[in-house]
């Protein structure tokens, strides 16, 4: 009687935790990860430096980059990004004054090289928020 009562306890338990499991593995962890926003601060000093933006280590598989820029610019300025630094394959230009520019494209890779260019340096600040788009299966 008693082993049959522990049992009896045991099986629904036992569907939790599964269930539990599949869902994490298949749908929570996608969506944790997935909206986990990385910003890096681009500004004058770091103009004609290469920065290196990667996904999180937990990721698999990216199919999607995302990219938030916010800030100022006394100038037009153009945003160059790529899979390695002598590729640049993407480019945003940005108007001067207020910025505030959201894009998406496809992207297969760990990491993305960015760079920004203005024709005099002047003052530019610009927050990039970043977030690659993956799946783990």
């Amino acid at each position: 009687m008693f082993k049959t009562r522990l049992i009896k306890s045991l099986i629904p338990i036992l569907l939790l935790l599964l269930i539990s499991y599949v869902s994490y593995r298949f749908y929570l962890k996608d969506i944790y990860w997935n909206n986990q926003n990385e910003t890096i601060l681009i500004d004058e000093k770091s103009d004609s430096k290469m920065i290196e933006i990667k996904k999180h280590s937990a990721q698999n598989f990216p199919y999607s980059l995302e990219l938030e820029i916010e800030g100022t610019t006394e100038e037009n300025t153009l945003l160059l990004y790529g899979p390695s630094p002598d590729e640049m394959t993407q480019q945003i230009m940005l108007k001067k004054g207020n910025v505030k520019f959201e894009t998406s494209s496809d992207w297969e890779e760990d990491n993305c090289f960015l760079i920004a260019h203005s024709e005099t340096d002047r003052n530019f600040k610009l927050n990039v928020s970043y977030r690659f788009i993956t799946s783990s299966y």
